[in-house]
């Protein structure tokens, strides 16, 4: 069974505005090892981009358990929003989502790494933190980058984030229940477009909605 990803790229005049975007497929049957992550830049996610995302978080789970490093997981919904309150959604959210992740791109670390997972979430893997305020400080920044729109919203419309995070080893320590524990954090926070984090430990008996 072959495994593919699809990555977009934008690209740019001379002048540096936004002239299209370069969709490239890649087969990724006989790569499913390699070390350096996957991301990827589509409206709808495979099982494919789930399962980089899922083979990253086990790399730095390996070398944080060695090294005794923690990192976050964070969720961030992306939201549009009229100035009348109605929710909206972008024509051209698919350039918004790239525009988006180049932006928040910018402000990672070499060994961080952010991926598309679905329609309006992008996941960040903030590697080798101190403390909770490490993740807090990224989170506010990254809810900050969105709400400037990117230069892709009209006046009568804004843009903002809800962003759910968990840690590694303090609330899991497998990859599937940190995306489990931080998903059901970001369910939390989406009400009211805050930053949420996970109050649960997850266990075999947890049940997290």
């Amino acid at each position: 069974q072959h495994e593919f990803m699809m990555q977009k790229s934008l690209l740019r005049d001379s002048a540096g505005h936004v002239s299209g975007i370069l969709t490239v497929g890649f087969d990724m049957s006989a790569r499913r090892e390699e070390s350096a992550p996957e991301t990827a830049g589509r409206n709808h996610a495979t099982p494919a981009d789930r399962a980089a995302l899922v083979r990253h978080m086990h790399r730095i789970m390996l070398r944080g358990r060695r090294l005794d490093h923690s990192f976050a997981l964070h969720l961030v919904r992306l939201h549009g929003h009229s100035r009348n309150g109605a929710s909206t959604i972008h024509p051209q959210e698919d350039h918004f989502l790239l525009v988006m992740m180049e932006r928040l791109g910018a402000i990672l670390r070499e060994s961080d790494m952010i991926a598309q997972i679905d329609g309006e979430t992008l996941a960040i893997v903030q590697s080798q933190i101190a403390n909770s305020g490490d993740c807090l400080r990224l989170a506010k920044r990254v809810q900050a980058i969105v709400h400037e729109g990117g230069g892709l919203t009209d006046q009568k419309s804004t843009t903002a984030a809800s962003i759910g995070v968990a840690l590694f080893p303090v609330h899991a320590d497998m990859p599937e229940a940190l995306l489990t524990l931080a998903q059901a954090a970001l369910n939390q926070a989406v009400p009211d477009c805050a930053i949420c984090f996970s109050q649960q430990v997850f266990s075999p008996q947890s049940e997290v909605a």
